[in-house]
């Protein structure tokens, strides 16, 4: 049975590998970087690179767990530890003046919540493991739910491209009614899914690429390393760099499994325009346990990268890295340290080498003895709690102002005209009332970052500047003093993203009539009420001509020059144009957002 005593060190390492990780995975992540633009050019590796830098960092982090949990388990010297951290010593020392000759006193620091976070940072990965389970679960069922399974030339063709790439065991064709790509499950027996009615609408070519991917994944083991690796992006899933580690290892994956496809497939645009065509049709949620040919992230680049055009990003030169690098390494240092020389144990042993048999029998030896170095106090009383603290006293809250001798048990009301929650960079009118008051009478402000200004009778206006939370506070004037009516409390929010467009048209297949309609990229709110205006900043467009190379990169910033979208207007059928990169601001933004991208595919 768990209790204090036992939990006590156990969630204090958690919080110390947590603290002890920001700046661990950043040196890790640091490191990938500058050998990612090394081997720049080499799937492969740099795949394999960043499978292994987070396994560095776990493998890291459990190491670092190890050594803060034997560090964190009481020294046995003349103490006894009680299960609420308060220590009784064994040998007392007498006299009035006792206690202050051995202890100084000290403030709460933030060391004493370093449980806390443990025990925090534990229950949040629990959630998100069982989030896991319940993906794993749906996955599962997808093996087994309305499925049939593929027999004929299709599943010889399979085992055939199956012995090819020197997969031994047997791999199963199923088509489904619950998906809309193809995709792959299971290891032990692995099972390659088809949308129902996919597979006579694919010609040979474009089956057998499709079925060199998947096939590819299970030669490689993904299915198994990517759900290792989300286990790792639950664990660590506080560290914004882990979270681009991992997208890293996505990308890289199928950077991987294309590469194979086009030592089979030799013909680079018909792989391109099969997985352009089923991204244009994708319209449900992906599960994280399936391995499938398309991926959301980082298409158009993907497509690019698979005809040949490099992507403009990969060649930028990584001085920031090297910079977060330096950063690391000296965040890193600092804490070998001071971890080195500010240990309980550390000062505890300097306490244990008194002469043998004392045992701290005599005052004047005990106080000699922790009296070593003022840093043994704090360390050992932050760290351990083998010193008692000396009580905190509780703060003194002042009660609020008694709301007495209102009219008609007056009653303030703050009402939103429009929604209960207030935006940052717009108009956010509200009528104010309170019964038996005039309207004149109420003197209106705001406790947080905005302001409030009188737009007419009862009505005012807020404006707010950051995300939080913001409090509307209602006075008056009684008796020469100024009186607090009422306080209403809101949510303060950024207006949501805006949806970006081609001109009203969005992802999908558009005919060459729908094409000439086409001028601009816009960003529009749906279904919100604000009067607030969102402007493009900049995106990139790409083409991809049927049967030809494709166009490079044009980035574009805000309106399209007339000599491009004249090219996209004389695009003709079979032709497919990407804008992605999309980067627009809307009232209140201090920086752009990315909104994603479009794709479209022109027909007759």
């Amino acid at each position: 049975m768990l209790t204090s005593a036992t939990l006590l060190p156990f969630s204090t390492a958690l919080g110390w590998t947590f603290v002890h990780s920001l700046w661990q995975i950043s040196l890790t992540y640091g490191l990938f970087r500058l050998l990612q633009h090394v081997f720049s050019k080499q799937n492969v590796q740099i795949y394999n690179l960043s499978i292994l830098a987070m396994f560095i960092c776990a493998a890291w982090s459990a190491v670092t767990f190890q050594q803060e949990y034997t560090l964190a388990q009481p020294v046995k010297t003349g103490l006894v530890i009680h299960s609420d951290r308060t220590p009784v010593l064994l040998n007392k020392p007498t006299g009035a003046d006792a206690a202050s000759a051995l202890f100084t006193p000290d403030s709460i620091s933030w060391k004493d919540y370093i449980p806390q976070v443990g025990i925090i940072w534990s229950i949040c990965v629990v959630l998100l493991y069982l989030r896991l389970l319940g993906g794993f679960w749906v996955a599962r069922r997808l093996r087994r739910r309305g499925t049939v399974q593929v027999t004929g030339a299709w599943q010889e063709n399979c085992n055939r491209l199956a012995k090819q790439l020197g997969i031994t065991g047997a791999v199963s064709m199923l088509e489904s009614q619950y998906i809309a790509e193809p995709l792959t499950l299971g290891f032990w027996k692995p099972v390659i899914l088809f949308p129902t009615g996919l597979l006579l609408q694919l010609t040979p070519a474009q089956l057998e690429a499709l079925l060199l991917h998947e096939l590819v994944h299970i030669r490689r083991y993904d299915y198994v390393l990517n759900a290792l690796q989300l286990l790792l992006e639950a664990t660590f899933f506080y560290h914004p760099l882990f979270r681009l580690l991992a997208r890293t290892a996505r990308t890289r994956r199928e950077y991987c499994c294309d590469d194979v496809v086009l030592q089979h497939c030799p013909n680079r645009l018909l792989y391109a325009r099969t997985l352009t065509d089923l991204q244009l049709t994708l319209v449900h949620r992906k599960n994280q346990f399936v391995m499938n040919a398309t991926g959301k992230d980082n298409f158009t680049t993907r497509i690019l990268r698979i005809v040949g055009v490099p992507s403009a990003t990969e060649r930028r030169a990584p001085w920031m890295l090297l910079i977060l690098l330096f950063v690391s390494i000296a965040t890193g240092s600092v804490w070998s340290v001071l971890n080195a020389t500010n240990t309980p144990q550390y000062f505890a042993e300097m306490i244990l080498n008194e002469p043998a048999g004392s045992k701290f029998a005599g005052d004047n030896q005990m106080r000699n003895a922790l009296k070593i170095n003022t840093i043994a106090y704090k360390t050992i009383q932050d760290s351990v709690g083998l010193i008692p603290k000396k009580p905190v006293q509780p703060a003194t809250i002042e009660a609020p102002p008694v709301l007495d001798s209102f009219p008609n048990n007056a009653v303030a009301v703050v009402a939103p005209l429009k929604m209960n929650v207030l935006y940052i960079g717009v108009d956010n009118p509200v009528n104010i009332a309170v019964g038996g008051y005039n309207c004149a009478a109420l003197q209106v402000r705001v406790k947080g970052p905005g302001s409030i200004t009188s737009i007419g009778e009862c009505q005012y206006n807020i404006t707010t500047t950051a995300p939080g939370q913001l409090a509307v506070q209602i006075y008056t004037m009684q008796d020469g003093k100024e009186k607090l009516l009422g306080e209403n409390a809101f949510r303060v929010k950024r207006i949501p993203d805006p949806r970006p467009a081609f001109s009203n048209f969005y992802s999908g297949v558009i005919t060459q009539a729908q094409l000439q309609q086409l001028t601009t990229v816009t960003a529009m709110l749906q279904n919100f009420d604000f009067d607030a205006q969102c402007t493009i900043v900049e995106f990139n467009v790409t083409i991809l001509p049927y049967k030809q190379n494709p166009s490079s990169q044009y980035n574009v910033p805000g309106t399209f020059p007339k000599e491009l979208l004249d090219r996209i207007h004389a695009l003709q059928s079979g032709d497919a144009l990407f804008i992605d990169d999309i980067k627009v601001k809307c009232s209140g933004d201090a920086v752009a957002r990315n909104l994603g991208s479009l794709a479209f595919k022109i027909k007759e």
